[in-house]
């Protein structure tokens, strides 16, 4: 769940509600313990009428704080000794039952509350401190919810406040992270209505960047030109001009026996670069509320992303030169592409970034060659809506479509993710209309011709709008 502005001000109401109700409690437990203090005072008198009144009243309010059946013995044990020494006293009388040794006894008894007043009055203490603490954190949720409501500015002060205050709850880090994040958004709307907002901490969070998938084979040719791979990647790091980098880097192919292992060689790149990409969102999670760290992070993910993106897509550029040898390749499924007039995936590549383009068709390529890892292809299991649902995983680019039986799998549209709560974009996906007719040999096969034709708009859209370069 994301975190949002408003999501944020019910969050910090509930807060505010929370703290009141504690510092009710609070004051509550004072005002028990100082009433028991007040009782246990009123022994200590020498007049012996205020004593009894004291004894008489201890065991309604001794029973709010521990066992009630020991302050009604040891009250009683009281008033009964306080009892003989009034009337002794009363009658001015010796008697047999010594009136030091019975008062002697009595103090003994209270001694033993008084001890426990000692114990109640650190309680009270702390509760009083905490009472202090609870009202001032409540003061400052109610002048941050007072800004947010009302467009105000937050102060650093205000939003490290709100981080620690979400690590109490339990938030998630990324949970976390984005609501201040959001709150950062909120914060340059005021202060600069017209800029541009920048959503990088947002897309970083929202992105994971998946392996491309190495057979044996491929390993092997990698491990034979690690230092090829070593000594590309250090003149990418150095370069300050990234496409005469990817020029030379393309032309270097010749250098290699086959395209093979070159291509082996750009997806081992193409891989490291993603993995430092992973790493640099795995930092940002251990380290956002450092400012000065975090923007070396973000520098350090740009940079890195300035290379990944072109270096990907040089990868499936040449790729395309494997084409031939790919058409004898036998096809594992079948892909169907259902719309109405256009069908729905060529409706939403236009909404997909031109550099996220090729990666659409890779993922497409190894579902028809059944060359998808596990975590790449997978069912939607969120809820009753979604059922028969499943997806095609990449960075950020989400296929989804339905399996139709046998190896058909009708795709019902592509889009980008955005946020951790795609269940709208689900929905959506799954409310699509999927009309595929397979109900004989004849009716199949028309439908395949038409897919076909589908899939070279979808192709020829990729390969003419498509963007090695970085953004």
């Amino acid at each position: 769940m994301e975190i949002k502005p408003r999501n944020v001000r019910i969050e910090l109401q509930n807060s505010i509600d929370e703290i009141e109700q504690r510092i009710q409690e609070y004051q509550e437990i004072v005002k028990k313990y100082e009433l028991y203090r007040i009782i246990v005072e009123m022994f200590e008198p020498t007049d012996i009428d205020e004593r009894i009144h004291a004894a008489l009243c201890f065991p309604a309010i001794y029973k709010h704080l521990t066992d009630e059946k020991i302050a009604n013995d040891k009250s009683v044990e009281i008033l009964e000794l306080l009892y003989y020494i009034k009337n002794v006293e009363e009658k001015n009388m010796q008697d047999l039952y010594d009136i030091d040794k019975a008062k002697k006894r009595i103090d003994a008894k209270i001694n033993v509350f008084i001890k426990k007043k000692e114990e109640y009055q650190k309680i009270v203490d702390e509760k009083k401190n905490d009472i202090r603490n609870q009202t001032a954190l409540k003061k400052r949720y109610i002048f941050i919810k007072s800004k947010l409501d009302h467009q105000g500015l937050l102060s650093e002060k205000d939003i490290s406040l709100l981080g620690e205050y979400m690590n109490e709850k339990g938030f998630k880090v990324e949970q976390k992270i984005l609501a201040l994040e959001y709150i950062r958004i909120h914060n340059q709307k005021i202060a600069s209505p017209n800029a541009k907002i920048i959503m990088q901490v947002r897309d970083m969070l929202h992105s994971h960047y998946h392996d491309l998938p190495i057979n044996y084979q491929e390993n092997l040719t990698s491990l034979k030109y690690q230092s090829t791979i070593f000594a590309y990647q250090k003149a990418l790091e150095k370069s300050s001009d990234i496409k005469e980098s990817l020029a030379i880097l393309s032309e270097s192919q010749k250098d290699f026996q086959n395209l093979e292992d070159y291509l082996a060689v750009l997806k081992s790149l193409v891989n490291l670069y993603g993995q430092k990409l992973n790493e640099d969102i795995q930092d940002l999670k251990d380290n956002y509320e450092d400012i000065t760290l975090r923007q070396v992070i973000l520098e350090t993910y740009n940079d890195h992303q300035r290379r990944y993106i072109p270096l990907k897509n040089l990868y499936y550029e040449k790729l395309k030169l494997t084409q031939t040898q790919d058409a004898v390749k036998k096809i594992v499924n079948e892909l169907y592409y259902p719309g109405t007039g256009d069908s729905y995936m060529e409706k939403d590549l236009k909404e997909i970034p031109n550099e996220k383009l090729l990666e659409v068709k890779d993922l497409l390529e190894r579902k028809k060659y059944q060359e998808l890892k596990p975590d790449e292809d997978s069912s939607l299991h969120n809820n009753d809506k979604l059922t028969g649902l499943k997806e095609l995983r990449g960075d950020q680019v989400r296929i989804c479509y339905r399996h139709l039986g046998e190896n058909r799998y009708a795709i019902v549209g592509v889009f980008l993710k955005k946020s951790d709560n795609l269940l709208h974009e689900y929905e959506s996906m799954a409310a699509r209309r999927v009309k595929i007719d397979l109900s004989s040999k004849e009716a199949i096969a028309q439908e395949w011709i038409k897919s076909q034709e589908n899939e070279g708009k979808i192709y020829k859209y990729i390969e003419n709008n498509y963007r090695i370069g970085s953004r």
